[in-house]
């Protein structure tokens, strides 16, 4: 994981804490253990994989749209 990787799941935590404070848990919940602990991370990637994907896509474009038949 590199610091802009590192980054982005930290503020991915950040966000999911500030919203699981409003939320009313019942006492050693495991939701909120699944709520900071891995969702973060998987937003964090998915928010990584749909960035590199919308870079590409212009090159990609091109690739598939010069193929005649």
């Amino acid at each position: 994981m590199n610091s802009s990787e590192a980054r982005l799941a930290l503020v991915k935590f950040m966000e999911c804490l500030k919203q699981s404070q409003a939320f009313e848990w019942p006492r050693c919940s495991q939701y909120r253990l699944v709520y900071l602990g891995p969702l973060p991370k998987l937003l964090a990637c998915l928010e990584s994989v749909y960035a590199d994907i919308i870079d590409k896509r212009p090159t990609q474009g091109r690739r598939i749209g010069t193929r005649q038949n």
